[in-house]
């Protein structure tokens, strides 16, 4: 899979500092700066041991419990997750080293070429659905228990909304842990995109609301995994609440020249 950052599931040529993450083994810089949470599945109660980085365990979470909630149980300290190590048998740093790795179920799931695990082949295919790499698809020898982010930080925020367009985050009742207004507000999805041109401050809409958002790779990114409608499209349906965004915009009240519902200056990316 490609993710919207353009890095791949399953490309071993970039480390995970590359993809932005700091330093893996031997510093192992997110684990040492308490940057591990904990990922606690709904149903089983079953944890990962040392948690995942912060950034990719509401994914994890998510992802997991997904699975659970579809019959397949990770088992009480059988699967683990953060650790400062390299690749056993290698002097590379393992995505462990990053919090970025999870093995699920590790005795019934070994790294083996006799094909043995019992992880179901539709739990892997969410999985990659979801932008993980797998373990189970290495050449040569897998790693079935194995389940690694390859992508950016970015990509993490992004595919934890499109999780949630999906619907997959309300399983059993279920809700992600999200830790900011701007990701908890994208992933309401129901949001359209506009930029200020002359100042370049982006904005989001939902329906009755505008806000900032701080990060604009959150917004770039989600753009490129269609996770935004087209603010064209929500002109038609919501003139009055888009006029809306000349009273909110940082540089003042603006003038809808063009009578389209947009207030001048302010253009769809």
């Amino acid at each position: 899979m490609i993710l919207p950052s353009g890095f791949s599931t399953t490309d071993y040529s970039q480390s995970a500092n590359a993809r932005g993450w700091g330093a893996g083994w031997q510093t192992c810089e997110a684990i040492n700066a308490g940057r591990m949470k904990p990922v606690t599945l709904a149903r089983s109660g079953a944890e990962i041991a040392g948690g995942m980085h912060a950034t990719v365990a509401p994914l994890a979470e998510v992802c997991f419990n997904a699975i659970e909630a579809r019959g397949y149980l990770l088992h009480p300290g059988w699967c683990w997750g953060a650790e400062c190590r390299q690749i056993s048998g290698t002097n590379r740093a393992s995505n462990h080293s990053w919090g970025l790795a999870a093995d699920l179920n590790a005795p019934t799931n070994p790294y083996t070429s006799t094909g043995e695990h019992d992880i179901p082949d539709w739990a892997y295919d969410l999985l990659r659905s979801y932008g993980w790499g797998l373990g189970a698809d290495y050449t040569g020898k897998k790693d079935y228990m194995h389940v690694e982010w390859m992508g950016t930080p970015s990509d993490a925020v992004t595919m934890l909304a499109l999780a949630a367009k999906n619907g997959i985050t309300n399983l059993q009742g279920f809700t992600p842990k999200i830790d900011t207004e701007d990701d908890e507000e994208m992933a309401r999805m129901k949001l359209a995109v506009a930029v200020d041109s002359p100042t370049g401050a982006l904005f989001a809409y939902s329906p009755g609301r505008f806000f900032h958002v701080s990060d604009p790779d959150h917004l770039k990114l989600g753009q490129k995994a269609g996770l935004f409608p087209d603010l064209a499209e929500v002109v038609q349906t919501d003139r009055v609440g888009l006029d809306r965004l000349r009273d909110m915009c940082v540089r003042g009240n603006l003038v809808d020249d063009n009578q389209d519902g947009i207030p001048s200056g302010i253009a769809h990316p």
